[in-house]
């Protein structure tokens, strides 16, 4: 009878024996993990801590094979942004940044804040090499870890190398188009046209454009502190692509149709001018202009 008391005693001295051993051999499994965490964010402290360090690509390279035994976190995440950073700007190996920060992007322990910016950093190296319609499929592909406002203005910048290449052509026709009148009217003698029909016009549209581009300038400088330059330009752009025009119409064809083309390309000329004065020398206007 005096046996029976003891016995739950047994059981439960057995049982916070094997509670205790389970807990300790968890303790055991956690502890190697939370020693590498440790050591994961003081190899990555050491380097992000010094300057010679974080500027040595013999020791950015070390540290791009080092994490890939981090364990996974934000250790990690932190010290392939390092790595990738260090590759994009100072030491000039754009595709291997590149391919370190879409890892940064797909990783699900990096905080949204991190894989925003890595995304963004990726778009803006594809932007900085030229390639304008891969940033825009890479934005809009990761437009739910990109802001709205950022997306709309790599759309932007595709849309206006488009723009660019219609302006350029559209100078490029008026050319032709004006060259070829003049050839024709020389052959036919009767090129005298051209000149005297320039005279006339010179005297009223050098001092209007002159105004004009005078009063933009201004406007630009006082309104938007901007560049007046492209205003200054277009002047003496736009002087030359109205004395062109006139010379133009002097010497061909009268038809209705024929009027109505080269008023057509002429005031398109106009535009394509002002657009590729203003996208060289300061786009501020443009994106002022939703262009």
């Amino acid at each position: 009878m005096e046996a029976f008391p003891g016995k739950p005693m047994r059981i439960a001295t057995f049982a916070l024996i094997a509670w205790a051993s389970l807990a300790s051999a968890r303790d055991a499994r956690a502890r190697p993990s939370d020693d590498a965490n440790a050591d994961a964010r003081a190899r990555l402290e050491r380097v992000r801590s010094d300057p010679a360090l974080s500027n040595d690509p013999a020791e950015i390279d070390k540290l791009a094979r080092d994490l890939e035994s981090f364990p996974a976190g934000e250790a990690r995440v932190e010290a392939r942004m390092i790595v990738a950073q260090a590759w994009l700007g100072r030491m000039g190996r754009e595709s291997d940044a590149v391919a370190a920060l879409r890892r940064v992007v797909d990783d699900p322990a990096a905080p949204p804040v991190t894989a925003r910016l890595a995304e963004r950093e990726i778009v803006g190296a594809l932007l900085a090499r030229g390639d304008v319609v891969e940033a825009e499929s890479e934005a809009r592909a990761h437009a739910d870890v990109l802001d709205g406002a950022f997306v709309a203005s790599v759309e932007r910048v595709a849309r206006r190398r488009w723009e660019q290449r219609a302006a350029v052509g559209v100078i490029a026709s008026f050319v032709v188009f004006v060259s070829w009148a003049l050839v024709r009217a020389t052959v036919s003698r009767s090129f005298g046209a051209a000149p005297r029909a320039l005279r006339s016009l010179a005297t009223v549209a050098a001092p209007f454009l002159a105004l004009l581009a005078g009063a933009g300038a201004l406007l630009g400088w006082f309104y938007q502190s901007a560049s007046p330059a492209p205003f200054l330009l277009f002047g003496p752009a736009a002087l030359v692509v109205v004395l062109a025009a006139r010379a133009w119409s002097a010497v061909g064809s009268n038809r209705r149709v024929h009027r109505l083309g080269r008023g057509l390309l002429c005031a398109a000329t106009v535009l394509a001018t002002a657009f590729t004065l203003l996208d060289a020398l300061d786009p501020t206007y443009l994106e002022g202009f939703g262009l």
